[in-house]
């Protein structure tokens, strides 16, 4: 996939942030790279994205729908540190109680 814009914003552990933009068929697929480990820290599929800036604090992205993404360091190495949510693990009980009733809010 053809990159259509990269930056490089942000640091995670001792290095800087690469973040590409590689476009789809109709979106652009989101990369953030680890420029120290050369590892993939996270993705995501976005509308067309037309331009993107960063810092050491913050990353914003800007898609051909209009939409504005930004990302802030410390909530996002939040949730990279998170341990990753496994969606086939049972329901607890008052995780399947809220979602009851958010259905029956539904209808």
């Amino acid at each position: 996939m053809p990159i259509a814009v990269q930056m490089e914003a942000m640091a995670h552990g001792n290095a800087s942030t690469l973040w590409l933009a590689r476009q789809e068929a109709v979106n652009c697929r989101l990369e953030v790279w680890a420029t120290d480990q050369g590892g993939l820290l996270a993705a995501g599929t976005f509308s067309n994205i037309l331009c993107m800036a960063g810092h050491a604090e913050r990353a914003a992205v800007g898609c051909e729908d209009g939409t504005v993404l930004v990302w802030d360091r410390a909530l996002l190495r939040r949730r990279l540190d998170a341990p990753q949510e496994n969606p086939s693990a049972p329901a607890d009980e008052r995780t399947s109680a809220l979602q009851a009733k958010l259905r029956a809010l539904r209808k």
